[in-house]
């Protein structure tokens, strides 16, 4: 797959090489100011997810209900990656 094509489909296998394969610190993500971007992007989502949320269409209630499971499961892929990522950093630098 192209790697371009990982932003529309980041739950992939191959995603998740390509982001280990990037190599660079956890905790860089959290503090460092080149990836702010990042996280603002990450933020912006959230707080978009959430006024979504709060819409009172019936069709959007509906559409919510039906990709909960997906989310739940996509969440859990992602936060996989990163204690993932986590570890194997913790690892190179002689933690346990």
């Amino acid at each position: 797959m192209d790697v371009f094509k990982f932003a529309y489909f980041p739950f992939v296998n191959a995603a998740a090489t390509y982001v280990e394969a990037l190599d660079f610190n956890l905790d860089e993500l959290f503090t460092e100011r080149a990836f702010e971007p990042i996280r603002e992007r990450g933020k912006s989502r959230v707080l978009e997810a959430i006024g979504d949320g709060m819409m009172r269409s019936r069709n959007y209630r509906q559409i919510s209900i039906l990709t909960h499971p997906w989310m739940r499961n996509y969440s859990s892929f992602i936060l996989r990656i990163i204690l993932d990522m986590h570890m194997s950093s913790m690892n190179k630098n002689g933690n346990s």
